[in-house]
Parts: C-alpha cells; sequence; structure tokens
C-alpha cells in the first residue's frame, strides 16, 4: 500500500512539474501548482521514511 502511495505521488510530481512548464505565463496557476508540489514532497517524504523503517523491521 505505501509503494502503491509513493508511485502515485512520484507520478504526480511529475505531472505537476510539466503543469508548471506550460503554465510558465500563468502565476496563479504557478503559485497554485507550487503548493499542492510541496505538500506532496512532504508527504512524499514522510512515505519514504516510513518504508525505510517497514524494511528494517523485515530484515531482522
Amino acid at each position: 500500500m505505501i509503494m502503491s502511495r509513493i508511485d502515485t505521488t512520484e507520478t504526480r510530481l511529475k505531472e505537476i512539474e510539466e503543469e508548471m512548464v506550460n503554465a510558465s505565463a500563468d502565476y496563479a496557476k504557478i503559485k497554485e501548482l507550487n503548493k499542492e508540489k510541496q505538500e506532496l514532497e512532504q508527504t512524499y517524504e514522510e512515505d519514504i521514511m516510513r518504508w525505510s523503517e517497514l524494511e528494517e523491521i523485515l530484515e531482522k
């Protein structure tokens, strides 16, 4: 489940990057996308840390 969420987040982050390039003249859209990107990056980081913790537990 966590890997699925990580994969989904990675995909969305790539989509946001593309949308930001395409919206280069639309400051409001870039601001909105940047906010979403920051939130996703935080979630992504937390999920990666949790996944690492679970991997460690499984290795014991």
